[in-house]
């Protein structure tokens, strides 16, 4: 992939000032690429800024200093490069191209460039503000596991905490099964195939241990990846440890779940002559677009869990000879789409905290 940003995606570069970035789609075939990041910015009137990536940020967590950890997929999985504005310093064990370049307008810039193999590297500017990046195999980002705090769900008008609200307080991965609870606590279903396995995390302060499943090993241990070793954010353990009467049994005679979408007790909606029979008061909760009523989920009653929608399309004879058929969904969220019983991928919305400016809101596709 090939990504052309310009002045309506980095306002703060200034107009005349555009840039490009190659990347690949990651193991899942869905870019989430991220721009506009400000790190540090309530700490510092220079913060770290993510002009833009096309390397395929999964987690973000928050850290002390207003610094963040980034999990990111390793160069054989998924490539791309990490655009800076300013000048910037780069440390650590994985192996990281840095080429800092100087724009005509006066804004200095980094592109850091990522090399093949997992690793982790830290980005510092030069006020002091950092991202340490972890670059993840495809194995291990199979059982990354997300831990979110307090802070993730704070009113961003009113708390300290603002700028951390939606970020994560903790990640690990190296064994299926791993789950974080509370503000700071990891365990591990142990089973005979996680007993054993390396487990790394990224933490502000060392995780506690709900239960004996792991036990952790210091970065001097023969049992340390060496790859993320020696960094204060990092924790390393192993699943088992001397307590291995925890094992689960491997489960077996596992069965398909299937879905009759024809057997479904299926439920017609409202039409347009049932509103001549609705009051003043539901009426109005109906939006009116272009002489024509959109339906909402609250009109319907569905304001929680999980609601299939279905209806039948009567193509015309000129659109099913054109061979390509757009299918535009406004949806919020997240959802998945069948066509004729064949999955057809999905759909997410999102947004994304953009610092001083408010709001990033957009939506992937596959």
């Amino acid at each position: 992939l090939a990504f052309l940003f310009s002045l309506a995606d980095a306002p703060v570069l200034g107009k005349g000032c555009s840039f490009a970035l190659t990347g690949t789609l990651g193991p899942r075939q869905r870019g989430i690429f991220a721009a506009n990041i400000l790190i540090g910015e309530h700490i510092s009137e220079d913060p770290l800024a993510l002009t833009a990536s096309s390397k395929e940020i999964y987690a973000r967590v928050a850290l002390d200093q207003g610094s963040e950890a980034w999990v990111c997929a390793e160069e054989s999985v998924q490539s791309g490069q990490l655009f800076f504005l300013g000048k910037c310093h780069v440390s650590g064990h994985a192996e990281v191209e840095i080429v800092d370049v100087e724009h005509a307008k006066g804004h200095k810039f980094s592109f850091v460039i990522p090399k093949p193999g997992p690793g982790l590297f830290k980005v510092t500017s030069d006020s002091g503000v950092s991202v340490t990046v972890a670059l993840l195999s495809q194995v291990a980002l199979d059982t990354l596991a997300v831990g979110y705090g307090v802070h993730s769900c704070v009113d961003a008008k009113s708390q300290k905490d603002a700028p951390l609200a939606g970020l994560a307080t903790a990640v690990a991965w190296g064994a299926d099964g791993l789950t974080w609870s509370g503000v700071n606590s990891i365990d591990c279903a142990l089973s005979r195939a996680s007993a054993g396995k390396h487990i790394v995390a990224i933490s502000q302060q060392q995780p506690q241990l709900e239960s004996g499943a792991l036990q952790p090993i210091e970065d001097s241990d023969t049992n340390a990846d060496e790859a993320y070793s020696k960094h204060a954010v990092v924790w390393q353990f192993v699943a088992g440890g001397s307590d291995m009467s925890t094992i689960i049994e491997s489960v077996t005679d596992f069965e398909r779940r299937t879905t009759s979408f024809d057997n479904l007790p299926w439920k017609l909606l409202p039409t347009m002559a049932d509103l001549e029979t609705m009051d003043e008061i539901n009426v109005m909760s109906w939006q009116r677009d272009l002489g024509t009523f959109a339906y909402q989920a609250s009109d319907l009653g569905f304001n929680a869990s999980n609601v299939v929608y279905r209806c039948q399309v009567r193509l015309k004879p000129k659109h099913v000879m054109s061979g390509k058929i757009l299918l535009q969904l406004n949806v919020r969220h997240r959802c998945t789409l069948w066509v004729n019983g064949i999955n057809m991928s999905g759909h997410q919305t999102f947004y994304e905290r953009a610092g001083k400016t408010g709001l990033i809101s957009g939506y992937i596709e596959s």
